[in-house]
This record gives C-alpha cells, structure tokens and sequence, in this order.
C-alpha cells in the first residue's frame, strides 16, 4: 500500500513536471508573438504621430530636439533638474527608519505575523485567512469608513479571532481610484511584532501548513536579515458567475488542503477551458510576474528544503515573501495608489538592496477569483499600448529613475541569461 502511494506521488510529481515544460515552451512562443504584435502597434502609433511615451521620456525628447550635441548636453541638465523635481514629488524613500533595528537574531526567537489589507467590501476573505493560518498573530490595515466595532464584528462573523488580530483603519481616501494600496500595506507592517511578517494580498488563501512549515526554515532566516522566502502562488480557475460571499465560500473550499491536492488539480495547458483547475498566477495577464517560481522543482520539493530563485526572468517579478521586519527593508512607496506598479516596484527596491530569495516547498498560496475594482478595470481598457498615459506609469517611470540614482546596487539575484 505504501509503495502504492510513492508510486502514485511520483507520477503526480512527473505529470506536474511535465505540463510545467510543455506550458513554458508554448509560453515562450505567445511572448514571441505578443512582442511582434507590441511592435507593430507601436509602429502604427508612430505613424499616426500619436505619442505613448512615457511623461518623463517626453520631456526629454522635447527639450533635446534636434539641437547640436553641446546643446543636447545642456538640455539633459535641464531633464536632470525636472527628474529631481519629480523626485521630490513623490516622496519615495530607501528604508523603514520607524521599522526595528536589524539586530542580530537567534533562531529560537523567530516568528511570523500574516499582514495583509483589504477594503471593507472584501471582508469576507478574511474567513480562510483566519481559518487556514490558525491562533496566530495577523496585522489587517483596511480602508473603510465603517466604525471599528462594525468592522470587529464582521470578522468575528467570519469565524476569526480579534484579539489575535492587529486591527488599522486608513478613512483617508476618497475612490477606488485613489484606494491607498501601499500605504495599507505600510500600515499593516508598522503593526507587526513578531520578527518575520508573510506578506500576502487578501485574495490568496494559504495552505494550512504554512506557519509551521516556515519555523522549519529559523535558522536561514535568521542567519541573515536579507534572506526572504518565496512563497509559489497559483490561481483557481473561474467556476463561478457571481462574485458574491456566496461564491467566496465555494472558493475557499475548493482550495486544496495539501500539495499533492494541488498537483491533482494543477493543469495550465487547458486553462482556458471550462470548469475547475489551478495553473501558475496570473499566468495569462503576467506572466513574467511569477515566472522566476521554480513551479516544475516545486512539484518534488519537500519542506525541509529551500531552493534559491537564482535568477529572475524580468523586473516584473512580484512574488509573496516572507521578509525580516526591520529598518533596511525598503517600504512600498505610497506614491502607488489604485491598481498597478505597487508591489512590482517594491520587489524591484528588495532585489536591489540585496536581499536573497529562496523557494519554500510543499506549502502555496491560491489565488481566489473575484470582482475586478474599477481601476483594475481602467488599466486593461486604456490597452498596452497606451498605459504610458496612465498617471501610475510616470509615477514608475520616476521611481525607475530615482532608484538608480539613489539606491545602491547590491542585487544578489541577477536577471537569467
């Protein structure tokens, strides 16, 4: 019976391994393709004098002209002074100076807290949260005008317990539009106690192994304060029409309970299809997003293990991590407010201070599918082609800039060749 079951992980395992390839060889072939057709549009862009550059590349290109290369000097002097005043606009900072000091720690002292935000509407999707990572600490920052006894009381309707919950309420905000994404993640981040915070969206659900699993890993995390775990993240597939507390129930359920549950339903080649199944996140609408997930080892990783992300496919890599909470971590910029760039270009600011990522085995995080909010919506309606209008993108392209003058490069996990 026993060999059986080996056996019947194995193939699982294979299965896993080989739908892994056969999806990054025909992933490879729809980038080719996207890039082409990237290209043409933007030729066509070009041709009908309509300008998708970035505000600050603008700026450029119209104070340079075709002027001669003295005048071109003095007039990236004058770009130089309007990056800055973009700088200071913003406000991005290199470190968390409220933040603890990254003093050194000892194995038997590390502990997480799960940090998370949320808007009032979505509420219900603490159930698994509180259910899945057990009678242990959590720090919620969530934007609502709700009365703080109303919003205790809704969690204690969804089953979680409120004296292990660090409750932070954000009113400051007036739209979807401006919902303060990084600022409640912030928030949430000042609140935690514990040395380690896992940092996830609202609308993951964790395996319910994953606190103990990550006390398997003390000593790693506190050899080093800038040693991260990644943890690998997958989507469920829609099965639901209505995006209501309803549906977020039968969500919660279908997530599996353990891996070899997940590789039973794991299956990105007929994602597209109908029904019930689970492929690699966001795996259609960025993929490069998650791509640096060692997904096909994963299949065979056990807990003990760590495997380190050895390179990164893009800049776009965005993974969830389990992270020191101290001063040298970089905050995320709440300059980001709304949809877009706001964990992608805080990942950009951990890789570049040095941290080092390693891969954690067995446990995951599911992404539920759920209502799309208003700016989500916006920024797939304006198309690719023309995000670079989007405030949100000349917010990016600043910070781009700022990085590289301001932060040191001490990246540890390099871009793969």
């Amino acid at each position: 019976m026993e060999k059986q079951m080996v056996d019947q992980q194995h193939r699982r395992s294979h299965m896993f391994v080989l739908r892994s390839s056969m999806h990054f060889v025909l992933r490879a072939f729809l980038v080719i393709w996207a890039l082409l057709s990237a290209t043409t549009t933007t030729l066509l862009h070009s041709q009908n004098s309509f300008s998708i550059l970035p505000a600050d590349v603008a700026y450029y290109m119209a104070v340079s002209g075709n002027n001669s290369n003295s005048q071109q000097e003095e007039r990236k002097d004058e770009y130089k002074l309007h990056v800055d005043k973009a700088y200071q606009k913003y406000n991005f900072e290199v470190d968390t100076p409220t933040a603890p000091v990254c003093y050194p720690l000892r194995a038997k002292d590390v502990d997480f807290t799960l940090v998370t935000q949320l808007s009032d509407d979505r509420l219900a999707m603490m159930r698994p949260h509180c259910k899945r990572w057990g009678k242990h600490t959590i720090s919620l920052a969530i934007g609502t005008n709700e009365s703080r006894d109303t919003v205790e009381q809704a969690l204690s309707k969804s089953g979680c317990d409120t004296a292990l919950i660090t409750l932070s309420i954000v009113r400051d905000f007036d739209s979807d539009q401006k919902y303060p994404v990084n600022k409640l993640r912030n928030v949430a981040m000042s609140q935690v106690r514990t040395s380690h915070a896992v940092i996830i969206d609202a609308d993951f659900v964790l395996s319910p192994n994953l606190y103990e699993t990550l006390h398997l890993h003390n000593k790693t995390l506190a050899a080093d304060s800038t040693n991260a775990l990644v943890i690998p993240s997958f989507e469920l597939r829609k099965a639901c029409r209505r995006r209501n507390r309803r549906c977020i129930t039968m969500y919660s359920a279908m997530v599996p309970r353990n891996k070899d549950g997940l590789l039973e339903l794991y299956d990105p080649m007929t994602e597209d299809s109908a029904g019930y199944g689970i492929a690699q996140f966001d795996i259609r609408g960025n993929y490069h997003g998650h791509a640096s997930t060692r997904y096909a080892d994963w299949a065979s990783q056990p807990a003990e293990q760590l495997l380190p992300i050895e390179c990164v496919t893009s800049d776009r890599y965005e993974p969830y991590l389990v992270v020191r909470h101290c001063r040298d971590l970089p905050p995320f910029q709440e300059a980001f407010v709304g949809y877009g760039q706001n964990k992608l270009t805080w990942m950009q600011q951990v890789r570049r201070r040095g941290y080092k990522l390693f891969q954690v085995g067995e446990v995951f995080a599911v992404h539920l599918p759920h209502s799309k909010s208003p700016a989500f919506k916006q920024w797939h309606m304006v198309g690719k082609a023309n995000r670079s209008l989007l405030a949100v993108t000349t917010i990016a392209d600043a910070f781009g800039l700022w990085m590289n003058e301001t932060v040191p490069d001490f990246s540890q996990v390099p871009y793969c060749s």
